[in-house]
């Protein structure tokens, strides 16, 4: 095993004989899921979204806001409350649980989402965090600070031309409360989403937006100034017009090799890993990644499978949460093709190299077509039976014994060879892939809401056992697990 982030890889993996021993979570211990700056000081944004209220009105069909001509704040407000607002609210005023747009596995929420404000219409520029349960702009920092962000995305264009570059980043204590050492998957994978509803977002408000994960990583620090537990995982420029003929990733450098085979004591190695993957000031030599075939050539792809627009995704965003049960009534092939080909992140917002991320479909209960594990073409949005025969069983087991995997209608997986990612990308590798597989699983949840139908992503699974079901060598890694169905 060549580098460290295989390692980590293949040491968070979950096993059958061994998942009994990870323990229990102490809940008396739940971090919050939601960071808090000092200071009385905000820009309070629910005025600029009252117009959601009628997208819940009886049929649901309200009207957008207009556009401006540049971004604004009511602009960026909306932005920020797509990406990751609070849309409901439950539970007791002594333990409220908070809904978001933006699915999280355990609702740890663990990433923050921050703006460089540089040209926004109504905010003063500077650097600001987005309170979700506040439904507020907190400032962090004052100021003109474009050439700062310009140096830590090494001079691209879309960082002098954007009006705000949104920040993502993640909080390790915040799911390693849970997960252990395997939550910088999910932390990642909540990155996907939260990027997912952004992108979608900054779309419907008519700027253009370009999702980069390769950056100076201590440049970015540098500006947000967040404490050890937090680092960068994404940063996005957005505004009109911008360049996007642009590297979304780049190269980390090859790790000193005592530094990738160094012991790492027990609980340290997410942030060994994503430590080994920065990439340091300087400008990098770009490489140029070549893309991979998106179609399995021993495979017989059926034609393109036909779609149709999944409804009102403004609504879906608002009513959005993760189906708890499903049933076993079957989709219908119209609703799997919508869903697939909606769910399809466009070509300019995809973060690693074309065709390296593989897509399977594990179909259980779906009007035309044979139960069996399925290879998906996103190019073409066709599909090609790998293995035929009933999974469910299987489906039950490798997502560690939870029904959702069980009574799914299907089931998308994301896998990777990670070790010819790594010969690509470096250590860094995992980050876009990750994201760009929750990036995806959070289409696939919006499609599923504005058709009617359930979704949930498993971020859970016994690893070599999804390999095992989906017939592939075990050395490729497992990213996600998505379910879908009529909800039970």
């Amino acid at each position: 095993m060549s580098s460290f982030i295989e390692r980590y890889h293949e040491l968070t993996k979950y096993d059958p004989m061994t998942i009994d021993r990870l323990g229990q979570a102490n809940w008396a211990e739940q971090p919050r899921a939601w960071k808090s700056i000092a200071g009385s000081e905000h820009v309070d944004i629910r005025p600029h979204l009252e117009f959601l209220s009628n997208f819940v009105e009886e049929d649901g069909s309200g009207e957008y806001p207009p556009l401006p001509d540049r971004m604004d704040l009511a602009s960026l407000a909306r932005l920020s409350w797509f990406a990751a607002g609070v849309s409901a609210m439950g539970g007791s005023p002594q333990d409220p649980h908070l809904y978001r747009t933006n699915p999280s596995a355990g609702g740890l929420y663990p990433v923050e989402l921050y703006w460089i404000v540089l040209d926004v219409e109504g905010l003063e520029p500077g650097i600001w965090q987005f309170h979700a349960p506040g439904f507020a702009l907190i400032p962090v920092w004052r100021g003109d600070f474009r050439a700062e962000a310009s140096t830590a995305l090494f001079g691209s264009q879309p960082a002098s031309e954007a009006s705000a570059i949104a920040v993502l980043t993640g909080l390790f204590s915040r799911g390693a409360w849970r997960y252990g050492e395997r939550a910088y998957r999910r932390i990642l994978l909540d990155a996907g989403h939260l990027a997912g509803n952004l992108l979608e977002a900054s779309r419907r408000e008519g700027l253009d937006a370009v999702p980069m994960s390769g950056f100076c990583d201590m440049g970015l620090s540098d500006l947000l100034f967040p404490d050890e537990d937090e680092v960068p995982l994404l940063a996005v420029p957005i505004g009109k017009p911008l360049t996007k003929t642009v590297s979304r990733c780049l190269r980390s450098p090859t790790p000193d090799p005592t530094e990738a085979a160094a012991h790492v004591e027990p609980g340290k190695l997410q942030v060994h890993a994503h430590r080994l993957a920065r990439i340091p000031p300087g400008r990098p030599g770009i490489p140029d990644f070549i893309a991979r075939p998106t179609r399995k050539p021993e495979l017989s792809y059926k034609k393109p499978l036909e779609s149709a627009s999944p409804g009102n995704i403004v609504r879906a965003a608002i009513e959005r949460r993760s189906c708890r049960s499903y049933g076993w009534t079957p989709v219908s092939l119209e609703q799997f093709s919508t869903l697939m080909s909606w769910s399809r992140i466009p070509p300019e917002e995809t973060l690693s190299p074309a065709g390296l991320l593989d897509t399977w479909i594990v179909a259980n209960a779906i009007h035309g077509v044979e139960p069996g594990i399925w290879h998906w073409d996103p190019e073409t949005n066709a599909i090609a039976l790998h293995r035929e025969g009933a999974f469910r069983e299987e489906s039950l087991k490798m997502c560690l014994g939870q029904e959702l995997g069980g009574n799914a209608s299907f089931l998308v997986v994301h896998s990777v060879p990670l070790e010819l990612a790594v010969d690509l990308m470096g250590e860094r590798a995992y980050r876009p892939l990750c994201m760009d597989a929750g990036h995806f699983g959070e289409r696939l949840n919006l499609a599923a809401q504005a058709m009617g139908l359930g979704a949930s992503g498993i971020g859970g699974y016994f690893d070599d056992q999804v390999n095992r079901t989906l017939g592939q060598d075990l050395s490729h890694a497992i990213l996600y697990v998505s379910t879908v169905g009529e909800p039970g």
